[in-house]
């Protein structure tokens, strides 16, 4: 009888941890993306005002975010300033895939964001901000959208958390 509660514990146990898991991962992805949006206005900030050079802005927005996006703009500042013979989109996809690969970032996010590395390497300043002021407006939609989507599934899955524990442990009595 006391294993048979046990087993019923377990199981209630961890389908709601499941489903407050997937709901809290809606909640990281939001909080992710305005990263992004945090470090895209401080890039737009580095070249519209300082005139930085695409190294020197990722280096000093690097110190101003939290791991794994400081680290990440370290690391391709780190790589553009070796003089390695390689393009800005190699070194920022590469950074990307090792960086953010554990992120709550749906892999649509991270396409977006390897395409922007991509586009900066080649243009001129105002190009430069355009491409940034683009993706500012792409990221700002994206936010939008995930905030709606956490509404909406956030307590859903919570609840078939809950739902599918009380389903299996009826259908195991």
């Amino acid at each position: 009888m006391i294993i048979k509660l046990t087993g019923i514990c377990l199981i209630l146990c961890s389908s709601t941890a499941i489903g407050f898991l997937l709901s809290n991962n809606l909640k990281d992805r939001i909080e992710e993306l305005e990263v992004v949006k945090k470090f895209l206005l401080m890039l737009r900030g580095e070249i519209k005002y300082n005139h930085s050079t695409l190294s020197e802005a990722f280096r000093m927005i690097a110190r101003r975010l939290k791991p794994p996006y400081g680290k990440l703009l370290l690391t391709v500042s780190e790589e553009m300033d070796s003089m390695e013979g390689q393009t800005l989109a190699q070194i920022w996809e590469r950074c990307i895939e090792k960086e953010l690969g554990e992120s709550t970032l749906r892999r649509e996010d991270r396409e977006k964001l390897t395409a922007l590395g991509g586009q900066l390497g080649y243009l001129d300043m105002e190009m430069q901000l355009g491409t940034i002021e683009l993706y500012l407006e792409q990221i700002q939609e994206e936010i939008k959208n995930a905030r709606e989507s956490q509404k909406r599934n956030g307590r859903l899955y919570q609840a078939l958390g809950v739902m599918a524990g009380i389903f299996l442990v009826i259908l195991m009595a």
